[in-house]
C-alpha cells in the first residue's frame, strides 16, 4: 500500500439522481422478479416459520428481537397476494433487491462505466448466499441494505460533507441497530475509516446524528411494550424490566451455541478455511480474483484508509467474529456461519467492479480497441456461471417439505390434542401451519421450553424445578384430552412411541414405550428418506433427525414379531432409513438400548454406519456411533478395540458425562492401569463432584 500517495479518498464521478434513476430501478425490478419468481410459495426452515409469525402476529423474534425487520415485514403480510409465507419472502425479496440497487449505485459512483456497475451488481444479486437469503423471511437482506446506505452515505459526504447527510447517516445507523446490530457493529470500522478523512467535520457536526440515531432505535422501545401484551409469537414471553432486556439484546441464551468448550483452535482454523473457500464460490474463482485486482488497484491509486476500509469491511463478518466466539467446526456450524459474511461478499462485488475497470483501463492504455468488448464478455460470463451454478439451489418454487412435514404430522392427531413443540426445525412449520394458515384449529400448541407460542405453562426464563412442576401439575390436570411431545415425555410419565413423535400413556410403565407405526407417519418418512441429497441442506438435516427417530420405532416394531406379515414390508422401510448415517445411528443406539438385537450384528451396523460419515455428521452423533461401539465391543471382549473405539468418541466430543468416558475408565480400571486411570478422572472430574459410579471405579482401580 502506498500510505503516503495517492489521493485522500476514492476519485467518485458524482452524477444527479435524475439521470440514474431509470438504471436503480432497472437494477431493482430485475432482482426482485429472480427473487419473486424463485421463493418458496409456502414456508421453509431455517428461521423462516419464525419471522413469518413474528411479522404476522407482529411478535418477537429470537434475540435480539430484530423489531425493525418485524415492523416492516408486517406491511407485507397485508398484501393481496399468495400466502402468508410468501408475502414475507418477498420483503426480503425487496430488500435484496434494493441492496442490489444501492451497490450499483456505489460502484457507478466509483467508476464512470454503467456497464461495470451492472455486472458487479448483477453477480452480487445472483451469488448462492445473496440469492438464498433474499427468498426467505431472514434478516440479513435488510442488514445489507442498511450497510450499503451507510456505505453509499459515507461516500457522499466525502465527497460533500453536508449536515443533511451526516443527519441521515444516524438515521440509517440506528436503523441498522435495530436490525442487527452484531453484524452492523463489527462493520462500524470499516464506516469509520471510510469517513476519516473528514474526521474533523464530524467532530464538529457530529451532535447531528444523535436525533436520527435515537430515532432510529426506537424499534426497541415498541418490542419491549408489545412484549408485555403477550402477542401470539414471542420469543421468552414479556421483557420485564430492563435486565431481561439487556440479556435479551445481549443474545445470552445464545451463548453456547456460538461458542463451545469443546472447540479448538482448529476449529477456528477450519472454519476459517471454509469461510475463504466461500469467498471463491460466491462470485466464481474468476470473479474474486478480479475483486483482489479491484483492491490492488485502490490501495495503490488511494492513501491508506480507503485501501484499509475495504479490507477491514472485509473480514468483518465471519471472520472476525472468530475472534471472539469458538464454534465447533461442524455441518450446523458452517450452516449457521456460512450467512454472516454476506457484507464482505457485497465488498468482493464492489471489488470486482473496481477490478474489471481498472482491467479495461489498463488494456486501454495499451491501445487495445476491445477492451470493452473483453471485458462485457468476461463480466457476462461471470454472471451467466454464477446463474447457471445457483439455479438448482436456489429455484424453490416447487419447496413444499415443511408444509408437507407439518399438515402431516398436525393431521395425524387426535381431536382436541396438546402438543409440545420441542426445536425450532418442528416449532416453526406447526406453529406458522397452525396459527397463521389454520390447520388443525383443535390442536392447542406449547413450546416444551416455553418459548415463542401463546399457550404458556411458566416464564421461560423460570428456573427448571418450576417449569417440571408446572408440566407435572398441567399433565396432571390434562384430562382426556391427547398429548403429544415432538421430543420425548416427561421421563416419570409412559409414553407411546410413534416415530416423529411421542404420546403421553397413562397406562404405562415409565421407561417401557410402545411402539406405534401410523402409515400416513410411515409414508411422510419415506418420504422423507427419498429427499435429494442436493435438496437445501436444512430440509436435508431435518429429514435426517426424523429418519433417526423413525428407524427406532421399525427396529421396534421387528423386533416384536419378526415372523409376522408385515415383518418384511418393515424390513425394506427401515433398510431405506439405513441407507444414511442417522438412520443406521438411530436404529443401533435403539437396539442396543432394548436388545432388539444380537450384539454382533448391531457391531455389524455400526460399522456400516462409520462407512457414511461426510461432513454432514455432527461430532457428537459420530462419537455416540462410536461409544456404542465400544460398548458392544467391550461385551464380546475385545477390549482392546473397545478402548480404541471409546477413545476415538472422546477426541471427538469429550463430554464427562458421556457413556465413552465411563466406559474408558471401567477398562482401564478392570487392568488394574491405576496412573492412566487417575490421568482421566483427573482430566473430566477434577472440579466436580464425582457421581456414584465414578466412586464405585475408584475403589476398583484402588484409590
Amino acid at each position: 500500500m502506498k500510505a503516503a500517495a495517492g489521493r485522500p479518498s476514492p476519485a467518485q464521478d458524482v452524477q444527479p439522481l435524475s439521470r440514474l434513476w431509470p438504471h436503480l430501478l432497472a437494477v431493482f425490478a430485475g432482482a426482485l422478479a429472480l427473487y419473486a419468481f424463485t421463493a418458496p410459495r409456502t414456508i421453509a426452515l431455517e428461521d423462516d416459520g419464525l419471522f413469518v409469525m413474528a411479522a404476522e402476529f407482529l411478535g418477537i423474534a429470537h434475540p435480539p428481537g430484530y423489531p425493525l425487520f418485524v415492523l416492516i415485514a408486517k406491511l407485507f403480510t397485508l398484501l393481496p397476494v399468495g400466502s402468508v409465507a410468501f408475502r414475507v419472502h418477498l420483503a426480503s425479496g425487496v430488500f435484496g433487491a434494493g441492496a442490489c440497487s444501492v451497490l450499483w449505485w456505489i460502484v457507478r459512483r466509483l467508476v464512470p462505466r454503467p456497464g461495470v456497475a451492472y455486472v458487479a451488481a448483477a453477480a452480487f444479486a445472483v451469488s448462492e448466499l445473496m440469492w438464498s437469503q433474499a427468498i426467505i423471511a431472514e434478516v440479513y437482506t435488510l442488514n445489507l441494505l442498511l450497510f450499503l446506505l451507510l456505505f453509499a452515505l459515507s461516500l457522499v459526504y466525502l465527497e460533500s460533507p453536508r449536515r443533511g447527510v451526516l443527519a441521515a447517516l444516524g438515521l440509517v445507523y440506528g436503523m441498522s441497530l435495530s436490525n442487527h446490530y452484531p453484524l452492523i457493529l463489527l462493520a462500524t470500522p470499516c464506516l469509520a475509516l471510510i469517513l476519516w478523512p473528514r474526521r474533523r467535520q464530524i467532530l464538529r457536526d457530529g451532535w447531528l446524528a444523535l436525533p436520527g440515531l435515537l430515532l432510529g432505535l426506537t424499534p426497541y422501545l415498541w418490542m419491549v411494550w408489545r412484549s408485555r401484551h403477550e402477542p401470539a409469537m414471542s420469543f421468552y414471553g414479556p421483557i420485564r424490566d430492563l435486565r431481561e432486556f439487556a440479556s435479551y439484546v445481549a443474545r445470552r441464551g445464545y451463548a453456547g451455541l456460538e461458542s463451545s468448550a469443546n472447540a479448538s483452535w482448529w476449529d477456528k482454523a477450519q472454519l476459517a478455511g471454509f469461510l475463504l473457500r466461500e469467498c471463491l464460490r460466491q462470485l466464481t474463482p474468476v470473479g474474486a480474483l478480479l475483486a483482489g485486482l479491484g483492491f490492488a488497484f485502490q490501495c495503490r491509486e488511494t492513501r491508506s484508509s480507503w485501501g484499509l476500509a475495504l479490507l477491514v469491511g472485509f473480514v468483518s463478518g465471519g471472520f472476525l467474529l472468530l475472534a471472539f466466539l469458538s464454534p465447533e467446526y461442524e455441518h450446523t456450524r458452517r450452516l449457521i456461519w456460512r450467512v454472516y459474511p454476506m457484507i464482505p461478499y457485497a465488498l468482493m462485488a464492489i471489488c470486482l467492479g473496481l477490478g474489471l475497470h481498472g482491467v479495461m483501463r489498463r488494456l486501454e492504455e495499451r491501445g487495445s480497441n476491445a477492451a470493452g468488448h473483453f471485458v462485457g464478455v468476461l463480466g457476462g460470463l461471470i454472471v451467466a456461471a454464477l446463474l447457471l451454478q445457483n439455479w438448482p439451489l436456489n429455484d424453490r418454487r416447487g419447496y413444499d417439505f415443511a408444509r408437507d412435514y407439518g399438515t402431516t404430522v398436525l393431521e395425524s392427531f387426535a381431536p382436541g390434542a396438546i402438543v409440545f413443540t420441542d426445536t425450532d426445525a418442528d416449532t416453526a412449520p406447526i406453529g406458522y401451519l397452525n396459527l397463521v394458515d389454520g390447520v388443525r384449529p383443535d390442536v392447542t400448541l406449547y413450546h416444551a421450553g416455553g418459548l415463542v407460542l401463546p399457550s404458556r405453562l411458566f416464564h421461560a426464563r423460570a428456573a427448571p424445578a418450576a417449569k417440571e412442576q408446572a408440566l407435572r401439575e398441567f399433565l396432571a390436570e390434562a384430562g382426556g384430552r391427547s398429548v403429544y411431545f415432538m421430543g420425548s415425555c416427561p421421563p416419570e410419565w409412559g409414553c407411546e412411541n410413534l416415530g416423529l413423535y411421542e404420546r403421553l400413556d397413562r397406562s404405562r410403565q415409565p421407561g417401557r414405550p410402545r411402539f406405534t407405526l401410523r402409515p400416513d407417519l410411515l409414508a411422510l418418512a419415506r418420504r422423507m428418506a427419498g429427499e435429494s441429497a442436493d435438496a437445501d441442506p436444512w430440509s436435508r438435516g431435518f429429514a435426517d433427525t426424523e429418519l433417526a427417530n423413525f428407524a427406532v420405532l421399525l427396529g421396534q416394531k421387528i423386533a416384536e414379531d419378526p415372523r409376522g406379515p408385515l415383518a418384511a414390508s418393515y424390513l425394506e422401510d427401515l433398510d431405506l432409513m439405513r441407507a444414511g448415517f442417522y438412520g443406521a445411528l438411530g436404529w443401533v443406539k435403539s437396539a442396543h438400548a432394548y436388545g432388539s438385537a444380537e450384539p454382533e450384528e448391531i457391531l455389524a451396523w455400526t460399522e456400516h454406519a462409520e462407512g457414511l460419515v461426510d461432513p454432514r455428521v455432527a461430532k457428537r452423533d459420530h462419537a455416540a456411533l462410536l461409544t456404542v461401539k465400544g460398548t458392544l465391543l467391550l461385551r464380546l471382549g475385545r477390549d482392546d478395540e473397545s478402548e480404541e473405539s471409546y477413545r476415538a468418541s472422546i477426541a471427538l466430543d469429550p463430554n464427562p458425562d458421556g457413556a465413552a468416558v465411563f466406559g474408558l475408565l471401567r477398562i482401564l480400571a478392570g487392568a488394574g492401569r491405576t496412573d492412566e486411570y487417575r490421568a482421566l478422572r483427573e482430566r473430566f472430574f477434577s472440579n466436580r463432584l464425582p457421581p456414584l459410579e465414578l466412586r464405585r471405579l475408584d475403589r476398583e482401580a484402588g484409590l
